[in-house]
């Protein structure tokens, strides 16, 4: 008999590589559901601006594309869209991994809760931080208040980041049909009138490949003049990482494992 489905809620996590909640549901050996929400009722001020519309847009379209077209999309209040589609398709949990948005963090508390009262798996990973917020704290057990003592005597103390995951080999989906809206639907590009995201689009790879290639581009020619490129936003010495890591087409354990092996294979000094 075949293990009911788990649905996989994708937010700030738009990878297959280096996945934490969508490693938990392949191991487990459940059929998954991917699933992404855009849940501007619960972001309300915090929903975000067009840039951002259009990078998430052509995100989808190429994480749809590497899970062979099983990406559920949907649009409102998640805690009503995710109680809604685990009645339609039998789910027996729901996985994800962590945000800390204290508007996400409120909305997922209530969710969690409202779930496990109904007898559903609801389990929530790290995928987007090397270390989180309560893993790190001073002599006196408090928050750091101050950037350089946080990482200095907080991070680089503590044990390393945990080694990115592999992406799963082969991943079983679990029945789709009816339950998602058209990625159109979500009118996250501008009107046809004003093509301003055509020029964005030109200047990015907005994909997890893309997320790697980049990377791989800035250990290669980018990172050992850092230090004074950075101040020089044009040249190749800054990262362009940062919508990459904001939207998880990378996550920030691969950028470090990468970065140290890269140092150690160049012979770099490092802080740990």
């Amino acid at each position: 008999m075949s293990k009911p489905p788990i649905i996989l809620w994708f937010r700030q996590d738009l990878r297959l590589s280096d996945n934490p909640a969508l490693h938990a549901a392949h191991a487990a050996g459940h059929p998954i559901i991917p699933l992404y929400i855009l849940d501007d009722e619960n972001a309300k001020e915090w929903k975000m601006g067009a840039a951002s519309r259009v990078w998430l847009h052509h995100a989808l379209t190429a994480l749809n594309k590497d899970l062979s077209e099983h990406l559920v999309i949907q649009k409102g209040d998640a805690a009503k869209i995710i109680p809604d589609l685990i009645k339609k398709t039998n789910a027996s949990g729901v996985y994800w991994n962590r945000c800390y948005e204290p508007w996400r963090i409120a909305r997922d508390k209530k969710i969690k809760t409202d779930l496990e009262d109904q007898n559903i798996d609801v389990q929530s990973f790290n995928g987007s931080l090397l270390w989180e917020p309560w893993t790190i704290k001073n002599q006196s057990g408090q928050p750091y208040k101050v950037f350089t003592p946080y990482y200095r005597k907080g991070c680089l103390q503590a044990s390393p980041p945990r080694e990115p995951l592999p992406r799963p080999p082969r991943l079983n989906y679990g029945n789709n049909t009816n339950l998602s809206i058209s990625l159109n639907d979500l009118n996250l590009l501008p009107v046809k009138e004003r093509k301003w995201d055509e020029t964005l689009v030109q200047h990015w790879n907005i994909s997890e490949n893309g997320a790697q290639k980049r990377l791989s581009d800035f250990l290669n020619d980018g990172l050992q003049n850092y230090k004074k490129g950075r101040d020089h936003p044009a040249d190749e010495n800054t990262s362009r990482l940062s919508p990459y890591l904001h939207f998880g087409q990378l996550s920030p354990n691969q950028a470090w494992y990468a970065a140290q092996e890269r140092g150690t294979a160049e012979g770099w000094e490092s802080d740990r």
